[in-house]
């Protein structure tokens, strides 16, 4: 009877364990969630920024995890036995995760480096000095500086050195941008390389360059990204675009 009394006892807490695994998992990937939310209002390039390895990893201890209590459920509560943790399966995931979250964890640059703290501290807008006027002025005086000076072939250009080339807060210029153009910094930045990407293609400098060549000078940082977000803003691939170009000269 103590045996029986000492294994559920034992049981309990490891369902407590794993019960706990889960709940920290899911706010895990909650903040990382607001973390990919977060970048896309700061920088105006994600790569080594999204950290899809650690939403990878979480994502996979998530799934043992829920393998793990199933299986001791099936094992308390019916008459199949199953090994506790899943067994050699659940154990062996786990340390290969570990061991995956110390090699990127190690490899994983800062992100959030030399900035001013109060952007990620701030309450979105609540106690701006920007009304809407001034918000739309500001704005049309950030479109002239984006055609006058392209700060966007820049590829690590963030909200913070484009608000100090304006003499704004990061704040209140992340508020004009959001407001104006119901976007965020990512997009907003992505959308003047990809009209300058598109000019390009339709003048006399594409004989001198490839495509790749084209999007790095014009603020991408690597051909994955370029495609990536060609197609998310124009609907078609940078080929296809191309090819449409060619039939519409022929006609």
């Amino acid at each position: 009877m103590e045996i029986q009394t000492g294994a559920s006892f034992r049981n309990f807490l490891l369902f407590f364990k794993l019960l706990s695994i889960l709940t920290y998992t899911i706010l895990i990937l909650r903040l990382l969630k607001k973390h990919d939310l977060r970048i896309r209002d700061y920088f105006s390039n994600l790569d080594n920024k999204k950290l899809l390895w650690l939403k990878f990893l979480a994502e996979g201890i998530l799934v043992i995890a829920i393998i793990a209590c199933v299986s001791l459920l099936i094992e308390n509560f019916t008459l199949l036995s199953l090994p506790q943790y899943g067994g050699l399966f659940t154990n062996i995931s786990i340390c290969v995760f570990i061991f995956i979250l110390g090699y990127y964890g190690l490899r994983q640059d800062f992100i959030f480096k030399d900035f001013n703290n109060s952007f990620l501290e701030k309450v979105k807008y609540s106690k701006s000095s920007l009304n809407e006027e001034h918000s739309r002025s500001e704005f049309l005086r950030l479109q002239t500086y984006m055609r006058m000076n392209k700060p966007y072939i820049e590829p690590e250009l963030n909200l913070e050195t484009l608000a100090q080339e304006l003499d704004l807060h990061p704040n209140n210029l992340s508020q004009i941008v959001n407001s104006n153009t119901e976007s965020n910094f990512w997009d907003y930045i992505n959308s003047y390389r990809i009209e300058e990407v598109k000019a390009i293609l339709v003048s006399d400098e594409i004989k001198s360059k490839t495509l790749l060549g084209i999007a790095l000078s014009s603020g991408f940082s690597s051909k994955s990204t370029f495609n990536r977000v060609f197609k998310k803003h124009c609907g078609i691939t940078p080929s296809e675009y191309i090819l449409k170009q060619k039939t519409l000269s022929k006609k």
